[in-house]
């Protein structure tokens, strides 16, 4: 985590342990606020899990994740209020977890991929094409035209999306045949970055 990130979340967040004059980041899991909690980013995710929205805010240089309305998921740096919410309502993926509430955000920290996930599953619900000379450039143009939110490169493979799904992290060790210094994913694997930072 950078020290800008920290330096922000001690600053404004009511989430941190002190001991002996010292402030350290905590693990936050689970803690219900009131709206608007978190306000850098927002996705609409159908069928959402809480895995689902931690794993698409792991692209982003993110501190928290949460979610609302069953369905909705955001990433922030900052949580914008201590204010205790009520979290109610079901996730629509996955009926046994609480995913936030009317008005009410169910927020927990964000477990670092470093963007690359196995591609065991499918991460990115948009469409894959191939690209011979792909780079994060010619992907994230694909990508925008289409007014995806997110981009993915493996290998070859270009693909597109608006939100991830639950996903392992992988193993992207495969430079891009567009331009070799740029991470492509691997055999098995596939880097995801925001179409817009």
């Amino acid at each position: 985590m950078s020290d800008r990130l920290n330096k922000l979340t001690r600053k404004y967040v009511d989430l941190t342990d002190c001991s002996n004059g010292d402030m350290s980041m905590v693990q936050v899991s689970d803690r219900c606020l009131k709206s608007p909690a978190l306000i850098d980013h927002s996705f609409q995710i159908p069928q959402m899990t809480k895995e689902d929205c931690s794993t698409t805010c792991t692209v982003f240089p993110t501190i928290f994740y949460g979610v609302e309305n069953g369905q909705k998921c955001l990433c922030g740096i900052i949580v914008q209020t201590p204010e205790p919410g009520t979290c109610d309502i079901p996730c629509e993926g996955d009926s046994s977890e609480i995913c936030g509430g009317t008005n009410s955000t169910l927020i927990s920290t964000v477990v670092d991929h470093e963007s690359c996930f196995s591609d065991d599953s499918v991460v990115l619900e948009g469409p894959t094409v191939h690209i011979d000379s792909l780079s994060h450039k010619l992907c994230k143009i694909q990508c925008g035209a289409q007014n995806y939110a997110f981009f993915g490169v493996q290998e070859t493979n270009c693909s597109c999306g608006n939100y991830l799904r639950s996903a392992q992290p992988g193993i992207c060790d495969t430079g891009c045949a567009g331009v070799k210094d740029e991470n492509c994913g691997g055999t098995n694997a596939i880097r995801v970055l925001p179409v817009s930072p």
